[in-house]
């Protein structure tokens, strides 16, 4: 039988045809489907092979599935995917069947094969980068040689198929690439955290909005720019070594440190330093994230100013307690009436302490200097006969509101505290004098106690700092004198300030 009996001339110039628009359609399609009919079509076309299928294997599994048939019914489908004359992994020579009944293929086979029709076949591989991924399955209705024209068809086909199979993967790897870094863009660009790279010379390569907001310079300003126009003078030293372990290949551990701002200000940051890498694994540079944590060491540092006041304030509390039954012992003449007088005050005591530690209640929208004075004051006035705390009315009707009364009453709590352990209110004293004065916007505090001489009270102790801040907090100023008559401390509010909430 002649070689190529199947073809005359017009058959190889059709085949021609079909090849150029089958490659048409396939850098034309978006979907391996389209590539999948694409390729029937040709077949079709160009040879007598009215029946076909293309059965691929999964490139993570090794089991064979069919793509794309045509004209075959599903039980020769299945005996194809378990034809044993499947190729060796990168091979790409057909194999030819041109009588399947007289070849030495399984009794199975042969049997699925007459019952479609099937009397000669061409499996033609379809090579994917080096590796067989499928095979063309053409089918003819009687025994057949397969001519050259036939064989260089079904071959061109093949290779088109699996050149478009390797640029739909790369396509989809690209696509997904891209997704991936769009994904990783949108995260950068949209995160609270700046993020920052530079090259090994310490210029910034890339500069997000995190950045933006958290340094004042905006992408523009920075990139381009050494990293040192957010590091203070001080710091310098810190780029240098992060540099250096960056060269070496060393790991970078996070840190906390400090920033500066295009206004100037400082801030405290927490910084993540991690290498960058060209596709070699070569280090080219760093990524920077820093994140704000100036309000978390501010909270910090109130906290420890906290702990600090509570351990003072409860020293205080022992050491006024000692003082209140000690001097309620001196004037009580028996114990039942020690108990109940020392009951009394270290009550009042609690009650006051109470009010020095929390805000007013929130139904309680203000409250005036002579109450608030009344209240702070009440453990440290004394019966008739001994030493305490006189208040003259004039002026302490100035408003106040939550947070400023939180704040006088621990000023009042404090200098209370401190005349009871050493000046008016101890056991020398002669009492404590408070006048109140509210003129010309301004609301004036004086505290006298009569006979103190200097160096009895705590002049550079905790209360009298922390009385000095509180005051600083309200925009107020404190003088602390003595005269003849003893000591006096003088306190000027702005009352505005004291009626805000």
């Amino acid at each position: 039988m002649n070689d190529d009996k199947a073809f005359t001339s017009m058959n190889i110039k059709n085949s021609a045809w079909w090849l150029f628009t089958f490659t048409d359609a396939v850098w034309r399609s978006s979907k391996i489907e389209e590539v999948y009919e694409a390729a029937l079509d040709a077949i079709h076309g160009a040879t007598d092979c009215g029946r076909a299928a293309i059965i691929l294997r999964a490139e993570a599994d090794e089991g064979l599935s069919v793509a794309a048939s045509r004209g075959l019914p599903n039980e020769f489908l299945a005996a194809l995917k378990n034809c044993p004359v499947w190729p060796d992994a990168g091979e790409d020579t057909p194999i030819y069947l041109e009588n399947v009944a007289d070849s030495d293929s399984s009794g199975a086979f042969k049997d699925a094969a007459a019952n479609a029709g099937v009397q000669a076949l061409s499996f033609i591989p379809v090579v994917v980068d080096g590796s067989t991924r499928g095979m063309f399955a053409l089918c003819f209705n009687s025994p057949r040689s397969f001519g050259r024209a036939v064989r260089v068809f079904g071959l061109a086909v093949a290779r088109q198929f699996g050149f478009s199979l390797a640029r739909m993967a790369a396509e989809a790897a690209r696509k997904k690439d891209e997704e991936k870094l769009l994904y990783l863009a949108a995260m950068v660009e949209s995160s609270d955290d700046a993020i920052v790279t530079k090259d090994l010379n310490g210029v910034i390569t890339s500069w997000n909005s995190g950045a933006k907001r958290l340094f004042g310079y905006s992408a523009e300003e920075a990139v381009g720019r050494p990293i040192t126009i957010i590091i203070p003078e001080e710091r310098r030293e810190e780029e240098t070594v992060i540099l250096a372990k960056l060269r070496n290949g060393q790991r970078i551990h996070h840190f906390e440190t400090i920033r500066r701002s295009k206004n100037g200000t400082l801030l405290d940051i927490s910084l993540t330093v991690s290498p960058v890498k060209d596709a070699s694994g070569a280090v080219i540079g760093a990524s920077k994230i820093a994140r704000d944590i100036s309000e978390r060491r501010k909270a910090t540092q109130q906290q420890e100013l906290m702990l600090r006041e509570m351990h003072h304030r409860v020293r205080n509390l022992f050491a006024m307690a000692s003082t209140v039954v000690s001097m309620t012992a001196r004037r009580s003449k028996t114990v039942e009436q020690l108990a109940a007088n020392a009951c009394r005050r270290l009550q009042a005591l609690a009650a006051a302490q109470s009010l020095t530690m929390r805000p007013l209640a929130p139904e309680q929208r203000s409250t005036t200097l002579r109450e608030l004075l009344d209240a702070v004051l009440k453990p440290f006035v004394a019966p008739k006969d001994e030493p305490g705390v006189s208040v003259i009315a004039e002026g302490c009707d100035a408003e106040l509101s939550n947070s400023a009364a939180t704040a006088l009453a621990l000023v009042i709590h404090e200098l209370a505290t401190n005349a009871t352990k050493y000046g008016g209110l101890g056991h020398a004293g002669n009492g404590v004098f408070i006048t109140c004065k509210n003129q010309a916007g301004r609301v004036g505090i004086r505290w006298r106690e009569p006979g103190v001489a200097k160096g009895l009270d705590e002049a550079d102790g905790f209360g009298y700092n922390l009385i000095a801040a509180t005051v600083a907090q309200l925009n107020g100023c404190l003088k602390k004198v003595w005269d003849k008559d003893g000591l006096n401390v003088v306190i000027e509010l702005p009352a505005e300030r004291l009626r805000e909430a």
